[in-house]
């Protein structure tokens, strides 16, 4: 049996190892702000806290990678082979959540044929938490609002390719930013191929921990009820009902990068009640562990949580005058079940109304 300090020591030598390994890099690495900024010859003043690089240099196989600016990379990098080579490299590392707050710079850079001017295209579209914009979807009433700011990127010339790039602050406390890259040709100019338009999409703002879900026990409860024919307390097996749950994750639940270092963050506790016109008549407090956002054969896995918990169960008595109080006594039993994340049953039904749609 897997006690709590075993799980504690795994924890300690994870911990260990990613301090050992980063110990080991930090002389040969450098920051991708600082490469960029190399590279392109640029000396910006506002240091950004998250860079996106758009790579156009071949129309084939676009790139867009978005990063915190003191991501570590590889040092040396010096010339635009070597940044696109980097580029391609960091694909698996983009993320589209930004853990962000207002006034927060991005800075953009945008790697494309001499002879294309990139245009940047930023929306920034203010959202509600996760959780209230939860509440709202399953209540069908969904309001937003969409800020819109175009700009016009700045050339740096680097011979037979150019590095773009433009920085953005942050408006809203947190929001849907969408940031598109068209790349136009010279109507005059005759080249080999034509770059059009590359979007991507992020999520900025503080970290989020409340979510919803619905709860399933899968062992039963014993509870004591009247049997009016005998007139006797009766030990019955109470059948499992769905819960409904709010629950606290201790990491970001809009996170969509994990790293092995990370696994604490999934942890969470849960508020139980029965999912029914007598909420109070099930209460249970525990805990879960979030999946990691892995997908299966195109399924998050994230959308389902094992959980334990300590319910109440309210048992009925015959008192001394020999009435019968309902529920007049109560015993609390541990119980454990899966969850169903409410938050990515949302996702799902919007994803479906935008295909049919």
């Amino acid at each position: 049996m897997i006690k709590l300090k075993h799980v504690l020591l795994c924890g300690l030598i994870v911990f260990l190892f990613e301090c050992a390994t980063s110990q080991l890099v930090s002389a040969d690495t450098g920051t991708l702000y600082d490469i960029l900024e190399k590279v392109s010859g640029s000396q910006d003043q506002n240091h950004p806290k998250w860079i996106l690089i758009v790579d156009l240099s071949n129309e084939s196989a676009s790139k867009i990678i978005s990063l915190p600016s003191d991501f570590p990379v590889a040092a040396g990098v010096d010339s635009m082979e070597q940044l696109i080579k980097l580029v391609s490299d960091l694909g698996t590392e983009s993320r589209g959540r930004w853990v962000s707050k207002k006034g927060d710079i991005l800075k953009i850079y945008v790697i494309h044929p001499e002879k294309i001017t990139a245009n940047i295209h930023i929306d920034e579209s203010r959202r509600d938490t996760r959780l209230i914009g939860d509440i709202k979807t399953l209540l069908e009433t969904i309001g937003s609002a969409l800020n819109k700011n175009k700009r016009m990127a700045a050339r740096q010339q680097r011979g037979e390719l150019i590095l773009s790039t433009q920085s953005y602050t942050l408006t809203k406390v947190r929001s849907n930013l969408s940031v598109v890259v068209n790349g136009q040709k010279d109507q005059e100019i005759e080249i080999e191929y034509y770059v059009g338009i590359v979007s991507v999409n992020m999520i900025t703002g503080p970290m989020e921990h409340w979510y919803l879900s619905a709860d399933y026990p899968v062992n039963s409860v014993s509870q004591l009820k009247y049997n009016q024919e005998t007139g006797t307390i009766e030990k019955v097996d109470k059948d499992s009902k769905f819960l409904f749950g709010v629950n606290y994750q201790l990491g970001d639940i809009l996170s969509d990068h994990w790293n092995v270092s990370d696994f604490w963050q999934g942890f969470s506790v849960k508020l139980l009640a029965e999912a029914s016109n007598h909420p109070s008549d099930t209460l249970a407090v525990g805990f879960g562990y979030r999946v990691p956002p892995i997908r299966v054969y195109g399924f998050s896995l994230e959308a389902f949580s094992p959980f334990v918990a300590y319910s109440r169960v309210k048992n009925d008595v015959i008192r001394s005058n020999l009435s019968v109080d309902e529920g007049g006594k109560t015993k609390w039993k541990w119980i454990a079940g899966i969850s169903l994340n409410l938050d990515k049953v949302v996702d799902w039904i919007a994803s479906s109304s935008d295909q049919k749609n």
